[in-house]
């Protein structure tokens, strides 16, 4: 896999905690897709990644996907609220 395919991965890896090594770092990431007609191509997908050395991730491997998971599900609320209030906002100008 390169690290082009990890960042921005297949719509079925998404929604799941990815690491792969480089050298003698790890490359972490969980992958957020959003399927809606709203975005340009039906879909929106990011990803949060941190790089940490080798021996950094034995010891809090765990730590990291916890807030990997935390920092895409933030985010991934916050486009979903975002977009209601944008459609409710268009409601009341059109009102």
């Amino acid at each position: 896999m390169i690290m082009s395919e990890f960042v921005i991965p297949q719509t079925e890896l998404c929604e799941n905690f990815l690491s792969i090594k480089l050298r003698e770092t790890y490359l972490m990431g969980f992958p957020i897709y959003l399927k809606n007609s709203k975005y340009e191509r039906a879909k929106f997908q990011f990803n949060f990644c941190f790089l940490v050395t080798q021996e950094e991730y034995e010891k809090n491997n765990l730590i990291y996907e916890f807030l990997l998971k935390k920092i895409g599900r933030t985010f991934e609320s916050y486009e979903v609220e975002i977009y209601i209030n944008f459609q409710i906002n268009i409601i009341f100008v059109m009102l």
